[in-house]
């Protein structure tokens, strides 16, 4: 087998409990063709000294003048322009690689020249390193082998996400066509592979244990950040959305959106914005997704269109609005169903949520901002002279 170099990239903020075993688990590689790019955005701990006390050539240093965001695009284009291999595979701060990790994945692609990128499987350990005994294939919710890139275009329309981040590996070349938002950071990743997959990339999986993910109170991901994902995630869910609504491939979405009253009357590319916009707000009561299919509806010329190949106008758009088909009703069956549903979302890591989840969430909290602004302001006129 051939030797590519591939390039391991590693964005850190302040994560001095953990970075120095992400940096060792890269060093005991079988594989050594390698170059490690460590990313510093700002750390005001002792990350970066930890970072440089490691005197190896193949590590690359990159200083950022401020904190962008671990996961974010900004940080990720960084280190994909300075990286040279033809492999990319990335590493979190707090996590860690198995010694063969690199071994086997590149292994696999090399002997798969049609595959543009892979996932392993990886293991949970605690904040100390210990195993947990258990593994993403294994318990991840919706994952299955099995999920090609339909199913899992499938999945991301719904915003589940099956795929494990620091289990990927790319090709670089299948990178450079991506376009990184450099404002996501919750559904940074996602986007990535959403954007891969309709482009109509190729993924399959590794079925070993090649990584291993560690869960600590001070990730991002923590429940008690629920506030500061719900704000991230207000206006990155529709640019998740955009992704779809901006792909070119008519049958790629007559695939992915089977299920819309109007698809078997898309037959041109200009159409899918409609397809995709339309199916996200009339199969939601909130209103985070009707924007777009405003936007469309304003533009006179395009509205005329929109009558004359969907029979869709102002008024099925004001019906939908008004009263949602999904709209729930008050008997018992549906509050049970409702409270077993809250009660299920609340006992998950937000890394965990879906976008229907992280928009539920969100328009809960919107929803007790403005009850409690409101008694506030009944009480201050009650008792104000």
């Amino acid at each position: 087998m051939n030797s590519p170099l591939i390039s391991i990239i590693t964005p850190y903020y302040n994560d001095q409990d953990f970075l120095a075993d992400a940096i060792e688990s890269v060093l005991k590689q079988t594989y050594q063709n390698w170059e490690l790019i460590l990313c510093n955005h700002a750390s005001t701990d002792d990350s970066r000294h930890i970072a440089h006390s490691f005197q190896d050539k193949r590590i690359k240093h990159i200083d950022m003048p401020k904190n962008y965001g671990a996961g974010g695009g900004l940080v990720f284009e960084t280190m994909l322009n300075a990286s040279t291999g033809k492999y990319v595979k990335p590493l979190c701060a707090d996590d860690a690689l198995k010694p063969n990790c690199l071994e086997k994945m590149v292994c696999f692609l090399e002997n798969n020249p049609k595959l543009d990128f892979a996932f392993c499987d990886i293991a949970y350990v605690d904040e100390f390193g210990k195993d947990l005994k258990n593994t993403w294939f294994n318990a991840r919710p919706d994952f299955s082998i099995q999920n090609d890139e339909i199913k899992l275009l499938k999945l991301y329309r719904k915003g589940i996400q099956t795929l494990p981040y620091i289990g990927s590996i790319v090709r670089r070349d299948a990178l450079l066509n991506i376009h990184y938002d450099p404002s996501l950071i919750m559904l940074f990743d996602m986007s990535i592979w959403l954007q891969l997959l309709l482009q109509n990339k190729k993924m399959a999986y590794i079925p070993d244990v090649l990584a291993e993910y560690r869960c600590h109170r001070e990730q991002m991901s923590g429940l008690k950040n629920e506030q500061l994902v719900g704000r991230r995630s207000f206006f990155e869910i529709p640019i998740f959305h955009d992704f779809f609504a901006k792909c070119k491939d008519v049958y790629l979405i007559k695939k992915v959106f089977s299920d819309s009253q109007y698809i078997t009357q898309l037959k041109e590319e200009q159409d899918i914005p409609f397809i995709v916009y339309h199916a996200y707000f009339a199969n939601s009561e909130a209103l985070i997704h009707c924007y777009k299919l405003h936007e469309l509806l304003d533009n006179k010329e395009y509205r005329q269109h929109l009558i004359k190949v969907f029979g869709y106008d102002i008024d099925n758009y004001r019906k939908e609005y008004s009263y949602p088909r999904n709209m729930a009703t008050s008997n018992k069956s549906v509050q049970k169903g409702f409270k077993n549903f809250r009660t299920k979302i609340y006992k998950k890591a937000p890394k965990e949520l879906n976008l229907f989840e992280i928009t539920f969430l969100l328009s809960n909290r919107l929803f007790h901002i403005l009850t409690f602004t409101n008694l506030r302001q009944k009480r201050k006129k009650k008792y104000s002279l």
